[in-house]
């Protein structure tokens, strides 16, 4: 009887990790600048760094959606600043003092990797599995926050997304780890 439940204890994990294979994000690392004073920050400037004008465009949209949800004033970057190759954070922060904004979010991408994963085989007679390799692509992304009164950064942070399905599903995931992490940091009520 203790086989057949570690038995069905191994499938149900097994089960597990199927259904919660969709795209996820977490957060890898988190830097805030203690020194700043805790106040609620009332508007922003949101930019996602890429070349690539369609992918930019949903992602600040979505970003500014996530935060006019919590009453706070989202400016997509793509409004102030069309091109590409002007989109720096010195350039976001003046652009943002002129339209009278607390913050300007930075996100890019910073890697991708291919991660191989073996998975041994279970030598149980109920369970009958043989040793695979799996493969899985991360996304390594880093946001930035930066104060437009001072120009200073006051917080960073590191995300990772496993085999996002796609651009949307990849973009919402990012978006719901992040705007947690910024509320945690009590940036954003």
């Amino acid at each position: 009887m203790k086989r057949f439940a570690a038995s069905c204890v191994t499938m149900a994990g097994i089960v597990l990790i199927g259904f919660f294979g969709c795209t996820t994000t977490t957060l890898t690392s988190v830097w805030k600048d203690e020194t700043l004073k805790p106040h609620y920050f009332k508007s922003v400037v949101v930019a996602g760094v890429t070349e690539n004008q369609d992918a930019r465009e949903v992602f600040e949209t979505v970003f500014a959606r996530e935060f006019d949800a919590i009453d706070v004033r989202a400016v997509p970057s793509l409004s102030i600043i069309r091109e590409y190759e002007n989109l720096t954070p010195d350039r976001l922060i003046r652009q943002a003092r002129e339209n009278q904004l607390d913050t300007v979010l930075v996100t890019r991408l910073i890697e991708i990797a291919e991660k191989i994963f073996y998975q041994t085989p279970i030598n149980d007679p109920l369970i009958d599995m043989k040793g695979s390799i799996t493969r899985h692509e991360h996304y390594r992304l880093e946001s930035k926050l930066y104060e437009t009164r001072t120009g200073k950064m006051v917080w960073t942070a590191s995300f990772e997304t496993v085999d996002p399905k796609n651009v949307n599903s990849a973009i919402g995931s990012l978006a719901n780890a992040l705007m947690k992490e910024l509320r945690a940091s009590k940036f954003f009520r």
